[in-house]
């Protein structure tokens, strides 16, 4: 990645660990591998990372500790809906770190970030879901862990590309798609077909 000559040492074995990832499945990497990547000493990897999943975790916290001092400068009832507050203010957030979330998302670490991101999403999303009221026989777990993976999915669909949309661009779509029931998403031929199956 450019400038990993100019960054401190824990970001360049943090950027060596991305870079490898795009090339190798995560349990290929070696220590080795990411020492001779990140052009760090041996003892310079081993005062930060004692193995490779550290590295992982410092990439979380250095990404959620941006994401939270932004959303803890805001709140969520300045907004109409949490769908609103993603667009207005975490997506524009997002679209500045694209460059390392395309690579999460489309490389060997995505099955490790979106297991992560689901259980912090989950947890800090479980406010918005206090007073849910079952709707249409569709229980509580799956309304709120469907919207959470929905979100995330199609947040990493967005980061995937190689020129992602504007963020002000993805919220638009963002919030046709949630506004859309699944069903009209599909063709008309498939809707025919659902409907003689009920």
């Amino acid at each position: 990645m450019k400038g990993i000559i100019t960054m401190k040492s824990k970001d360049k074995i943090m950027y060596a660990l991305l870079d490898l990832a795009q090339d190798y499945e995560f349990s290929q990497i070696t220590n080795e591998m990411i020492i001779q990547t990140s052009n760090v000493s041996r003892g310079t990897y081993y005062k930060y990372f004692n193995i490779k999943e550290d590295i992982l975790v410092y990439i979380e916290s250095n990404f959620d500790s941006r994401i939270f001092n932004l959303v803890s400068q805001h709140t969520v009832e300045d907004y109409k809906t949490p769908f609103h507050f993603l667009g207005n203010i975490v997506f524009p957030a997002l679209y500045e770190r694209r460059d390392m979330l395309r690579i999460l998302y489309s490389s060997s670490l995505r099955a490790h970030w979106m297991a992560y991101l689901e259980e912090v999403y989950t947890n800090w999303s479980e406010k918005f879901f206090a007073d849910y009221k079952e709707v249409k026989t569709i229980p509580h777990y799956y309304a709120h862990r469907g919207v959470v993976k929905i979100t995330l999915d199609l947040i990493g669909l967005w980061m995937s590309q190689e020129k992602p949309e504007r963020p002000e661009e993805f919220s638009t779509i963002y919030l046709r798609m949630i506004h859309t029931p699944m069903i009209d998403l599909l063709p008309d031929s498939q809707k025919n077909l659902i409907g003689e199956q009920e």
